[in-house]
């Protein structure tokens, strides 16, 4: 197996969903037995790599793949070779700290929740946001969007090079045209979201407490 570089790994979102949904609905769940399924869930075969022995799923892989990049990336289009190595370097290097993770410490522990609790926050607002703004919906129907050929007509004559679209079917034209609407959708609801955000705020009633601002602050 290629030797894993040395990366600083992005939280696991989807991850932290699930510790989300264990603070949420039941503050005494199991939060290790939730992570140690989200583990089970990455083995299978035929195996894209076996880590202690361990074999992880080429399709599981795949799924996560696909799943992080249209959720929390927003990218639509296939990914490169370039990109799969280097999901597949973070993915192998994820695997191993959360195994060892489960072996050293207790999730389950007040410590380890009162830590969590922070990004559990953060993507509890993230989820919000993209539920409210349509973003989470668009990634959910992405493969059902489709351009109209009348559209797809105009989009080929504003080809710069006709000579290249000598050979260009009218799939791989509406597979083109198709990202390009869902970027521009994922743009709109992504200024949604800040006018959410930003309506959310303005209508809290807010009052600061200006001598405990500077306050002196202990445990």
């Amino acid at each position: 197996m290629q030797k894993i570089k040395s990366r600083n790994l992005n939280s696991s979102l989807l991850l932290t969903f699930v510790f989300c949904l264990a603070f949420i609905f039941n503050c005494n769940s199991d939060i290790e037995k939730l992570i140690e399924e989200d583990m089970e869930k990455r083995e299978g075969s035929p195996e894209i790599v076996t880590i202690d022995g361990k074999f992880l799923s080429a399709k599981a892989f795949r799924e996560a793949l696909i799943a992080d990049r249209k959720t929390f990336e927003h990218k639509f289009n296939p990914a490169t070779p370039e990109e799969v190595e280097q999901y597949l370097s973070n993915y192998i290097e994820e695997s191993i700290l959360l195994q060892r993770a489960l072996a050293d410490v207790d999730f389950n522990s007040n410590e380890a929740k009162d830590y969590m609790a922070r990004s559990v926050r953060k993507a509890a607002i993230s989820y919000w946001l993209d539920k409210k703004s349509g973003a989470l919906n668009l990634v959910e129907n992405s493969d059902k969007i489709q351009v109209d050929n009348d559209i797809l007509e105009k989009f080929k004559q504003s080809k710069s090079n006709a000579s290249k679209l000598k050979s260009v079917t009218m799939d791989e034209l509406q597979r083109e045209a198709k990202i390009i609407k869902l970027n521009k959708l994922m743009e709109a609801a992504t200024i949604k979201k800040r006018l959410i955000a930003g309506k959310a705020k303005r209508d809290a009633k807010v009052q600061i407490v200006p001598k405990e601002v500077y306050s002196s602050v202990t445990r």
